[in-house]
Parts: structure tokens; sequence; C-alpha cells
């Protein structure tokens, strides 16, 4: 849009998120309701499991995280339509020999969330293209650390929140060392949710009301009432 309007003229209003619902949790109470092993550590992705939103990145990466966290699991939330690439990945998963650190959870309820971001110790999306990527949100508000690719919608988040960690697209190795980092200073690329408070709907109504005032007052010559 940049290269047809002049940029002072767009204004960014980017979706809201319920932060009262996205909230922080006691990790290992999360863990318990989920039933999953309170020693481990656990990678969550959460998008559709298609080439897109590149989880085979992802999962190219674990051979190298396993070698220094030999615990780490893989949550993947989100709905498969196409059966062909499931194969192809449970292919590459066999000749990674991962396939038992992965859990393919299909479509989680949205109520449900909050449980897996605070579960998890660091949510990664390895996505190639994406409008804005509200899911760093949620997680962000749940406080859980973020890695995601710097494509489209992303890089203006990571611009926002500057503990999350933009990596490049199709890059396994990038990755890896990403999560090793999150798995080294956990404490330092959490407590993301105060950042991320610009993102709730509150703030993201506040601002949509300044830009609609605006084009009133730019626009629409104020009528006068006798």
């Amino acid at each position: 849009m940049s290269r047809l309007v002049d940029p002072a003229r767009i204004s960014l209003l980017p979706n809201g998120v319920d932060f009262q619902l996205f909230r922080p949790m006691d990790k290992l109470e999360a863990r318990e309701v989920l039933q999953l092993d309170p020693a481990a550590r656990y990678i969550l992705f959460v998008g559709r499991i298609n080439e897109r939103k590149g989880i085979r990145y992802l999962l190219e990466a674990m051979p190298a995280v396993l070698e220094d966290y030999p615990s780490t699991r893989i949550l993947a939330a989100g709905e498969a339509r196409r059966d062909p690439l499931l194969n192809e990945l449970y292919a590459l998963m066999d000749n990674l020999g991962i396939r038992d650190r992965v859990s393919f959870l299909g479509q989680v309820p949205n109520d449900k969330m909050p449980l897996y971001y605070n579960a998890s110790d660091v949510f990664v999306l390895p996505t190639l293209t994406e409008g804005m990527g509200i899911v760093f949100i949620e997680a962000a508000a749940c406080n859980c650390p973020i890695i995601g690719t710097a494509v489209g919608g992303v890089v203006d988040i990571m611009k926002n929140l500057p503990r999350g960690i933009p990596v490049p697209p199709r890059d396994p190795k990038a990755l890896s060392r990403a999560v090793k980092k999150v798995f080294e200073r956990p404490e330092y690329y959490g407590g993301l949710r105060e950042s991320a408070l610009s993102y709730s709907w509150p703030h993201t109504m506040e601002k949509a009301q300044h830009v609609l005032e605006g084009l009133e007052d730019k626009y629409f010559a104020k009528k006068t009432y006798r």
C-alpha cells in the first residue's frame, strides 16, 4: 500500500485479543489439566497443518534441540485438511527419529488454548506468509515466549514485542538456535503480556475510534444545528 499511497495517510488497525481469556496461569497446573509430563519441555505450534504454516521446518529443527534438551516435545494444535501432507510429515518424523516426540492435537477449542500456551515453554510458528499472526499475541498474553519467521505482520509484532525472537523463513538451524536460547533463559524471553497489551480489544477499539474521528474531521464538514 505504501507504494501507492502516502504512508502518512495509512493507519494500521490490528485485530484484538481477549486478555481476560488469554492470561497467565500456573504452568504445572495447566500441565496437570492437560495430562502433560511436568518434567518435559514443550514447544507449541498453533496453525493449520499445511505448507504455508511451515511446520516441517520445526520438525527438521528438532534433532538439534534434542541433542541439548532430550526431554523436548512438540504439541501441534491445528486442523489438517490434506491427508497426503500428514503422511509426508509422518515420513519426515520417521526419518528424523522424532515421531514419538510430536503430538498432533487437531483443532483445539479456543477456550482451551490458554491452557496450552501456559503449559508450553515456547510458542513457535515458522510460517511462510502471515497477515497478522494473532496466535503470537495470544501466546504473549499468557507470558509464553514466542519465536516466529520474519514475514508479513509477524515483523510488526516482533517490533512491538522486543523479547520475541524473529528467524528467517525455511531455516531449521535458526529455529533450533532460537529454541535453545529460550530454554537457556526462559525468564528473559517470557513476561510478554505487558508489552502485548496494545493488542487488547480496549486498546484496539480506542485506536480505531481515533482513526475514524480523524476521518470525520478531515473529510466531512462539521454541521451546525440550531
